[in-house]
């Protein structure tokens, strides 16, 4: 009785995601969140609380691994000059 090796790495799974911009005024994240929208690339906008202030950060995608978020990011974001940063999400 073994059990699959896709049961095993379900539970194990990675989640990344890529981090396009990190501001402390929510505005300037929904002009890029609202520009992204417009190139049809799906984004949004997480809030991190810190010590003094808020942090929004635009995130796109949820991808499997690092390597598909950065092949992501090199075909779609780099050819129209948005910078990219691969984050591991869980």
């Amino acid at each position: 009785n073994s059990v699959p090796a896709s049961a095993v790495q379900s539970q194990q799974k990675e989640i990344w995601a890529l981090q396009l911009g990190a501001f402390s005024m929510k505005p300037n994240a929904e002009t890029l969140v609202s520009n992204l929208k417009k190139r049809k690339i799906p984004c949004n906008i997480i809030e991190i609380p810190q010590e003094t202030r808020t942090l929004f950060v635009v995130q796109t995608g949820e991808f499997e691994t690092k390597e598909s978020a950065v092949d992501y990011g090199s075909k779609v974001l780099s050819p129209i000059n948005i910078d990219f940063r691969p984050i591991l999400k869980k």
